[in-house]
């Protein structure tokens, strides 16, 4: 008998690598920021040039955490309202299947670990991990969907998150504007 949970640690592992990923990046960017600056040398009369990166991997990691766990819980919100609203399934059998997401997710997290230095090959990497996740999840679900329930499936999805990137990119590039139209030039 297979255990149904043998592969729930996955999403974590998942997130972890991708923070980690990202977390790199960052550190090294800011790091060569800091460096460019002059700032970075005053920091090395207090602490280590190890403790230095250390301490800004593991906040940075913190800080894409909180985003990437965010993200997959609402992800998973909108999985279950699109199966509620679209699926009629008693049983829950449906679930097993975003064990294949999950290890989408997990393939690409490890892969995420070799190309710390490239933020664009990461961030393709991750939007690439989702859509193929999205893919493999309609595939799968499309047997038990009629041609209705495929097309609110995706349209609530599509819907969901294109209003979602596009309302946080409008938020941020207000806070930008009035931050740059209450500086004193």
């Amino acid at each position: 008998m297979k255990n149904a949970y043998l592969t729930s640690h996955f999403p974590i592992l998942a997130i972890l690598f991708f923070c980690l990923s990202f977390g790199m990046w960052s550190q090294q960017y800011i790091a060569a920021f800091l460096e460019s600056a002059g700032i970075y040398q005053g920091m090395l009369e207090f602490f280590s040039d190890n403790g230095i990166k250390l301490t800004m991997l593991f906040v940075l990691m913190l800080v894409f955490f909180m985003i990437i766990a965010a993200l997959k819980l609402i992800s998973d919100t909108m999985m279950g309202l699109s199966l509620l609203f679209f699926l009629s399934e008693e049983k829950g059998d449906i679930r097993s299947y975003l064990q294949g997401c999950a290890w989408i997710y997990l393939t690409a997290g490890g892969v995420s670990l070799f190309l710390t230095s490239h933020l664009y090959v990461l961030g393709g990497l991750f939007i690439g991990a989702t859509l193929a996740s999205f893919v493999y999840l309609i595939i799968r679900l499309a047997p038990s969907l009629r041609f209705t329930g495929v097309a609110g499936f995706l349209l609530l999805h599509l819907s969901f998150w294109g209003l979602f990137i596009f309302g946080t990119g409008y938020a941020g590039l207000r806070l930008y504007n009035s931050f740059l139209h209450s500086l004193p030039v």
